[in-house]
């Protein structure tokens, strides 16, 4: 998920999903269903010195088992193959929620106001030096 926010592209989130696998095994009316998910969810951070990755959701496994017995009975069984570590950053959240926030925007404003052009140049400048220039 990227920003075009001055109409220059920055990373925002990212999810990583390097290992997906699906199997089935069905035996007349018993049906065996089962998912493996390895996933990780990080964040842009454009603060500090230098812009980097940084984790939410430290990479995990998730697994789901569904069953169906031959008399209609479900069972589904859900795993992991390590704790859920959850980072949860002051700048990661008002980035997230800030994310979240333009997109809903974005699919809500009328299509008019989305291709108008900006009335400003996309960069600025800024004095922090103390020094008048």
């Amino acid at each position: 998920l990227v920003t075009s926010l001055n109409h220059s592209p920055v990373p925002i989130v990212r999810l990583l999903l390097p290992g997906v696998a699906f199997a089935t095994d069905i035996a007349g009316p018993c049906v065996r269903a089962h998912l493996t998910v390895s996933m990780q969810l990080d964040y842009f951070n454009r603060l500090g010195l230098r812009s980097r990755w940084e984790p939410i959701l430290e990479r995990c496994g998730l697994s789901l088992e569904v069953d169906i017995a031959a008399d209609g009975a479900i069972s589904i069984d859900v795993s992991m193959d390590k704790r859920l570590e959850l980072v949860l950053a002051d700048h990661a959240l008002s980035t997230c929620i800030g994310a979240a926030y333009r997109l809903k925007e974005a699919f809500e404003a009328p299509l008019v106001k989305l291709l108008a052009t900006r009335d400003r140049s996309p960069y600025m400048l800024r004095n922090d030096t103390g020094v008048e220039l």
